[in-house]
């Protein structure tokens, strides 16, 4: 990827995200390896932020579209069951 000329490498998935999680200044070569996890949090993060400054909210368009009501309760039940 980097001699193709990736700038930035982002791993997706979990398996990939909790094996670099505890590294710090991951290259290959000149190319940072980020963590999805923080790359979620800062989007988050930036989404709260925009909203506070001038109400702009994400758009709800197909890649942001709310969760369903058989996810939004099936993650639920999943949370109750590990808490």
């Amino acid at each position: 990827m980097v001699a193709a000329g990736c700038d930035v490498i982002v791993p997706a998935g979990v398996l990939p995200g909790l094996l670099i999680s505890g590294e710090r200044g991951l290259c290959i070569d000149k190319a940072p390896i980020v963590n999805w996890v923080a790359v979620a949090l800062l989007q988050a993060q930036l989404q709260i932020s925009l909203f506070q400054l001038n109400d702009l909210s994400p758009n709800r368009g197909a890649f942001c579209a709310r969760a369903g009501t058989q996810a939004i309760a099936d993650f639920r039940g999943l949370l109750a069951r590990h808490q």
